[in-house]
């Protein structure tokens, strides 16, 4: 038992080194009205391994790790604590789902993923076609109530998701079919890793906009759609990349002694 611990403590700290390297190493701060609001980095290909091969407190202690290491060694300005928190919360949250993934019927989210895709691109065009060429009518005044910059998110913002949807949806016709199993696993990792990321995501610029004042300044939906664009494609990414490590270390039997 004590071994199979010290297993997982030492495959975890590698996966560890391995994320804050690319943090570190491999990424890209997008600034927001001069302020730092957005991070692309590689490390999302390693970040949520810990989670899903060992559950939710291996989660929790590697997504903390992954936030704190990089501060003390390429800092992006000043520590925010509640960060470290929302991320722990999303280790915790991918290990936790990825332990009831068997109870995941794929073939039924798929089609009601894709029933979502096509309601939101219906909302959105209809909503678009009201605010451009009914602009005295009832239902356009109560979309311009929400103001200008806001009214963006239930117009242009939902097709943008439908089509961000639909690609993801047309990646795994394509792309995934050709390998059933891989697909049901990817699509499983894709529900968990949306669920885990989307939840830290929001939370985050709730947290970003209250410690930094010039990020407060912007409509919140100006700041969080393109941070929630980037998150929706960096995790399909994520998902792919993790369902295929996933795959490599079960066919190589790395952590076969491992429970």
């Amino acid at each position: 038992m004590q071994k199979n611990v010290t297993r997982k403590l030492v495959f975890t700290a590698l996966l560890v080194a391995v994320t804050v390297a690319l943090k570190c190493t491999v990424s890209v701060m997008l600034p927001f009205a001069g302020a730092g609001g957005m991070r692309i980095s590689l490390s999302v290909f390693f970040s949520k391994l810990p989670a899903l091969l060992f559950g939710p407190l291996m989660g929790i202690m590697s997504s903390v790790l992954n936030d704190v290491i990089p501060m003390f060694i390429k800092p992006d300005g000043a520590y925010i604590p509640l960060l470290t928190v929302t991320a722990a919360l999303g280790g915790f949250i991918c290990g936790f789902l990825w332990k009831k993934a068997d109870k995941i019927n794929a073939a039924k989210f798929k089609k009601i993923f894709l029933a979502a895709v096509i309601f939101l691109g219906i909302v959105g065009i209809i909503n678009c076609i009201f605010v451009t060429f009914f602009e005295t009518n009832a239902y356009t005044a109560v979309i311009k109530s929400m103001g200008e910059k806001r009214y963006w998110f239930v117009t242009w913002g939902l097709i943008a998701a439908s089509l961000a949807g639909a690609a993801i949806f047309a990646f795994d016709s394509i792309v995934l079919r050709k390998n059933p199993g891989f697909d049901e696993n990817f699509i499983k990792i894709l529900l968990v890793l949306l669920v885990s990321n989307i939840t830290v995501t929001t939370l985050n610029t709730f947290v970003l906009r209250m410690f930094i004042p010039a990020l407060n300044k912007l409509a919140f939906f100006v700041f969080f759609i393109p941070r929630l664009i980037e998150e929706i494609i960096a995790t399909v990414i994520q998902a792919y990349a993790s369902a295929y490590f996933l795959k490599l270390i079960s066919k190589i039997n790395i952590l076969k002694n491992i429970d």
